[in-house]
């Protein structure tokens, strides 16, 4: 087993580190409810994005946002001063109300441990370690990513009947998508990878078309060219011309200097 029993009071070095892969939903699928969090380690949360999805969390009430009391923070805060209030307020309303605590701070882990035991402290690693193990890994059929990249490889000015292509075009395409993806995921906007496969494939068939239209190679100057004689000169064999005599050649080798001849 790597979660001690709920509930749990989350600090705020594990929200942190999970929302800085973009994977704040674990705790969710991972930690049986209830879910608690301190008030003083959501204001802890300096980074916008961060704070803005464990506010969805909290509206959604998959963590549940309490207040320290005040006999639980005079008695979190006796001996523990180098802790900062968030630790201080979770370990106090913890040992007060029976919660297990996930923190990283190894400081505030060693006061965990003496608060409310080593079977009811776990952290990020934790967390991880019990989503590989309820959560098998399965093998995707990457299905989504091969219409990202054929949608990108045409968007970027490739022709889809091959011949044309450049690099700075597929550079320019694959820099935009990454920075749109990375937009997507820090709004949270929740769009599936096979709708933007979709889109940017939509988008490779209109520039590709767009490139076979408008990518030939330009016609001819001018298509009325023939091969019609010129002036006095004619393609036609001189009458007077007569095939060459059959007469046998004396072998160029006996004229000259060292030839027979001599």
């Amino acid at each position: 087993m790597y979660l001690p029993p709920s509930p749990i009071g989350f600090d705020t070095s594990v929200l942190i580190n999970f929302c800085t892969i973009g994977r704040l939903g674990l705790l969710v699928r991972c930690v049986p409810p209830p879910r608690y969090l301190v008030v003083d380690v959501r204001d802890e949360l300096e980074d916008i994005n961060s704070r803005r999805l464990v506010d969805r969390m909290i509206r959604r009430c998959e963590l549940l946002l309490i207040a320290a009391t005040e006999t639980e923070r005079t008695t979190g805060d006796s001996g523990v001063t180098p802790l900062d209030p968030g630790e201080r307020a979770t370990l106090a309303a913890a040992a007060a109300r029976g919660w297990s605590v996930a923190v990283d701070e190894r400081l505030g882990r060693q006061v965990a441990v003496r608060r409310v035991g080593t079977g009811r402290v776990t952290g990020t690693v934790g967390i991880l370690r019990a989503a590989v193990a309820t959560t098998p890994i399965a093998p995707g059929t990457g299905l989504e990513w091969s219409g990202i990249a054929i949608g990108l490889a045409m968007l970027a000015g490739t022709s889809a009947f091959g011949r044309r292509g450049g690099i700075f075009g597929t550079l320019l395409a694959v820099i935009g998508l990454t920075l749109f993806l990375d937009y997507s995921q820090r709004k949270d906007l929740g769009i599936s990878p096979f709708a933007i496969a979709a889109c940017v494939l939509g988008a490779g068939l209109i520039v590709t078309r767009l490139v076979e239209t408008f990518g030939r190679p330009l016609p001819p100057a001018s298509d009325n060219w023939n091969a019609a004689p010129a002036g006095t000169w004619s393609p036609d064999l001189p009458e007077t011309w007569s095939p060459a005599s059959n007469s046998a050649r004396t072998d160029r080798w006996d004229d000259g200097p060292w030839g027979s001849s001599r």
